[in-house]
């Protein structure tokens, strides 16, 4: 983990897909059932859904009950991109769509910076 943090904090590009994206941050969506668990921390207060189109309701209200004050949950559908600028700024790519929750309530991608952590 230290030579991934470090070449991260000296400019390097981070990507991760699908559940590589997932345990980059902390916490992070447990894929069995939509808990959380811990992630590796290099974004905390940030957990990272993908292939959130194909979540059933179920899944994604049992999830968005489980989210606490302390910590946002980003849903990324299929064939998309989130990607946040070494500006801070947030975009989406692709086919799909991405929705921002904290404490159960969606908020717009661009709030995600007054909720996250980047150690």
């Amino acid at each position: 983990m230290g030579p991934l943090r470090d070449a991260w904090q000296n400019g390097a590009t981070l990507i991760g897909s699908s559940a590589g994206g997932m345990v980059l941050t902390d916490p992070m969506v447990d894929p069995r059932g939509g808990a959380f668990t811990l992630g590796l921390g290099l974004v905390k207060k940030f957990a990272f859904s993908p292939h959130y189109s194909e979540w059933s309701q179920e899944r994604r209200k049992r999830t968005h009950l489980l989210e606490g004050s302390d910590f946002v949950t980003v849903g990324v559908d299929e064939q998309t991109a989130l990607i946040r600028w070494s500006n801070g700024e947030w975009e989406v790519l692709g086919k799909g769509s991405a929705e921002a929750y904290y404490f159960g309530k969606e908020i717009s991608l661009g709030d995600l910076e007054y909720h996250i952590e980047i150690p």
